[in-house]
């Protein structure tokens, strides 16, 4: 009989007073992609990090794209020039990587395009000019891309891009670099 007194005083007893308590902490969102776009140049995935970089061409120059590469060493991965408005005299056109922004010291390509045409070309991986694999990148190095006019037509020498041709010309550059 005791117990049931007892288990009743428990049973009818007034509650607890809770008091409530705010907690405030910094919560670290975790984050998804929003979308298909992402808006940081380079991405890194367990470890291995890629650099994605698009640039528009400089209008006035001959050099119409410089892309420096991460401050590590690299692999580039691949390139991509698109001209997309055509000059009135044939561009060569060189790619090449380089300590200085407007200095083409390791060809990777070189072509020459005939004037009224436009010129676009990309490549996975690299290739020197004497056809030999040049893959790695040294932290903070340039691809550089460059272009020539011959006023001569295809084969007749060349002249910096003049402010004519390039003022009018518009286009793109791309690069991915990987970091070793």
């Amino acid at each position: 009989m005791v117990a049931l007194v007892l288990s009743g005083v428990a049973y009818f007893r007034p509650p607890t007073l809770i008091e409530k308590e705010t907690v405030r902490e910094v919560v670290k969102e975790l984050g998804a992609f929003p979308g298909p776009e992402i808006s940081s140049p380079y991405l890194s995935v367990n470890g291995i990090t890629t650099w994605y970089n698009k640039t528009p061409f400089v209008i006035g120059t001959s050099t119409p794209c410089a892309i420096l590469s991460p401050a590590a060493t690299s692999s580039l991965i691949s390139w991509g020039v698109n001209q997309q408005t055509a000059t009135s005299a044939a561009v060569t056109w060189t790619i090449a990587t380089s300590t200085a922004i407007q200095a083409t010291t390791t060809p990777l390509y070189r072509k020459e395009w005939a004037a009224n045409n436009l010129f676009s070309v990309s490549q996975t991986g690299s290739t020197t000019a004497a056809g030999q694999q040049s893959q790695v990148i040294g932290p903070s190095q340039y691809l550089v891309v460059q272009g020539r006019v011959s006023l001569a037509g295809i084969g007749g020498g060349g002249a910096q891009l003049s402010a004519s041709n390039v003022n009018t010309m518009r286009g793109y550059c791309t690069a991915v670099f990987q970091e070793l």
